[in-house]
């Protein structure tokens, strides 16, 4: 047994240089991208402009000085152009026709909008076609021209025609990029998809975010828009928090282009103050992998510029300070983590599955049994996993390495005459934190590919990581369901289920029920509150907490990581013989193990963001729970006789 189980280790330590590597591939990618790209909207900087009463070239050129990279333009609409005066809509004798006089050089552009992003013909030979321009006008040297249209106004004014050059311009001057801002066209033709972005890039533009209510190409012509954007090599802005049509099968369509957005939209500004919006964008920039902010400006300021320009100053120094560059997002390098190693680490997750059930009724001395022989059927079903189905696999090794940590057999046997209980406390933890750091390892390296960072992956299965373990812990340790061997634990089920049979028959007492109620109760607010997008709203006092901890603390550590002090204090109680009480709050402290490796499943934080706030909530948790353990330790030596 020996030997085999010193082969299991092997298994378990080649795994996690496997893992390792995968890490290392992770983190060079995102050590490598630090550079964060400020963006203003363009219709924002020509309010500002209007409000000062200075031109908008002059108040781009102030923001250049201070750090902001790019200016976001969106597209012109017929009805957006109407507004501005630069095209009349003028009804046509012949009802449902619309004529269009264009001015300010915007009738070419707007002819090539139309042909190309709608299914409306110009063919001066065919009676019935949809669009008619005079004879001759491509000879003419004008711009001002007419042309009319076989379609309402209503229903040709939302068509896109592209951004503005002169704000291009505009923008080009002052040094600065442009991001285009492109809306979606019903119906529009493949080719139209291609020919709007090809117009983007043959302005300059390098990164485009889709305005209004879905993304370009939706929903049939996704896979058009994807490969436009690849062909261009555009990169897309997918912005965080805000849900439009279409864009997660994009983001999942067009991952080597993405570039994460964060941005704060406007019915939040209301009440936003500068250094509530500085700390929200930092934290993003710091702990999110999001690579451009989308600054919206404060324009009810009393000198609305100086202030603004004071607000940007100060995001700038808070980037940097945060170990971040200021200039033009880019995506990040594809990596991924090879086939042979993934086996690897599905390997060394077979191997600590092993070990789990050995723990759990003595696998490795009946190899034979029937039991054993589903383990062993099971441990290559993982292996299987990690090849073709590796965020499966990454399930089950956040399931398997958490529960064996926690139900390790002497976690809570009774400490040894002449050792000092808080020593071995601390010692028992450490083993546990060794055997979910292996975890940790192997999820990593399985999900170590760009598609995780720029989340347009995640990790599947969040709340069964977090309590499946505490389930097995609580049936090993409440209930008792752990065997030296696999018949003796198939005898034991038999008698617990009897003995649950008798238990129905038996009164239940008020208390039971109460703290029946209180566990479930304590269980479901955990439940809702894990997970990408907990589904309990965060009270003021928390979000005030929490500020405070990110204003003091180089991260901020989860809440569940205090309960580490429990997980030491149950060890320890259960060490100096106090089972009850020993297993009771060694039962909470699991979850901060379940959490500590969870913190890891959130692949779209950054590597070592991450392993500095689990180091970070361990310290703590366990320094809470060492410095009760000697209050503990003080009061009874008072007592003693």
């Amino acid at each position: 047994m020996q030997k085999l189980r010193v082969a299991l280790w092997a298994l378990i330590g080649i795994g996690t240089l496997a893992g390792l590597y995968g890490a290392s591939l992770r983190f060079v990618a995102e050590a490598s991208n630090k550079r964060i790209e400020l963006t203003l909207d363009m219709t924002e900087v020509q309010k500002l402009a209007s409000a000062e009463g200075v031109p908008t070239a002059r108040v781009l050129e102030r923001f250049k000085q201070v750090g902001i990279t790019s200016v976001a333009i969106t597209e012109d609409t017929l009805a957006s152009l109407e507004e501005s005066r630069r095209v009349e809509a003028i009804p046509s004798a012949e009802p449902g026709v619309t004529y269009l006089m264009t001015h300010q050089g915007s009738y070419s552009r707007i002819l090539a909008a139309i042909q190309s992003r709608t299914h409306f013909k110009l063919d001066p030979n065919n009676e019935y076609a949809q669009i008619r321009v005079p004879p001759g006008a491509e000879l003419l040297k004008v711009e001002d021209l007419g042309m009319e249209i076989y379609q309402p106004f209503s229903v040709i004014k939302t068509i896109g025609v592209g951004l503005d050059p002169n704000l291009i311009q505009m923008v080009k001057n002052a040094n600065m990029s442009v991001v285009g801002r492109l809306q979606n066209s019903i119906n529009i033709p493949n080719t139209g998809i291609s020919w709007a972005l090809e117009q983007l890039k043959s302005q300059g533009v390098k990164t485009v975010i889709f305005s209004g209510d879905d993304v370009l190409g939706y929903d049939s012509q996704l896979r058009t828009t994807a490969e436009a954007l690849h062909s261009q090599s555009l990169q897309v802005g997918i912005v965080e928090f805000v849900k439009i049509k279409g864009d997660t099968l994009l983001h999942q369509l067009a991952t080597e282009q993405v570039v994460r957005v964060h941005t704060i939209p406007g019915a939040e500004m209301a009440t936003a103050t500068p250094g509530d919006n500085i700390q929200r964008f930092s934290l993003a920039a710091r702990e999110r992998n999001i690579r451009m902010l989308y600054v919206r400006l404060f324009l009810e300021k009393t000198n609305p510029l100086n202030e603004n320009i004071q607000y940007i100053e100060k995001l700038v120094k808070s980037l940097k300070r945060g170990g971040l560059t200021i200039g033009e997002a880019q995506t990040y390098s594809l990596f991924a983590v090879p086939l042979a190693a993934r086996v690897l680490i599905g390997l060394g997750l077979a191997a600590a599955l092993f070990l789990l059930c050995h723990e759990l009724f003595g696998l490795l001395g009946d190899l034979a049994h029937p039991l054993s022989l589903v383990v062993l059927v099971g441990t290559g079903g993982l292996v299987l996993l990690a090849a073709v189905a590796p965020r499966l696999a990454a399930l089950a090794a956040a399931v398997v390495f958490a529960a064996w940590a926690v139900v390790q057999g002497d976690l809570l046997s009774p400490v040894e005459w002449g050792k000092k209980p808080l020593r071995v406390a601390l010692l028992r933890l450490g083993r546990i934190l060794g055997v979910t750091t292996l975890g940790v390892i192997a999820v990593v390296g399985l999900l170590a590919t760009q598609a995780f960072i720029v989340k347009a992956d995640a990790f599947v299965g969040i709340k069964a990581a977090l309590y499946l373990p505490l389930l097995l812990a609580v049936l090993v340790w409440a209930v008792g369901l752990h065997a030296e061997s696999p018949a003796a634990l198939l005898s034991l089920l038999r008698r617990q289920l009897q003995r649950a049979l008798l238990l129905i028959n038996e009164s239940v007492r008020f208390w039971q029920v109460g703290a029946g109620l209180a566990i479930l109760i304590v269980l479901a607010m955990l439940w809702l509150r894990s997970g990408n997008d907990g589904a309990v709203v965060v009270t003021g006092f928390e979000l005030r907490f929490r500020d405070l901890l990110d204003a003091t603390l180089p991260v901020r550590p989860r809440f569940k990581s205090l309960l580490f002090a429990a997980l030491l204090l149950g060890i320890y109680l259960a060490g100096r013989g106090e089972r009850r009480w020993g297993v009771t709050l060694y039962l909470l402290g699991v979850i901060a193990v379940t959490d500590f490796l969870n913190t890891f499943c959130h692949l779209h934080v950054p590597l070592l963001v991450s392993v500095m706030r689990d180091s970070l909530g361990a310290i703590l948790g366990v320094g809470l729970g060492a410095l009760l353990i000697l209050l503990l330790e003080r009061e009874w030596k008072k007592t003693k006789p």
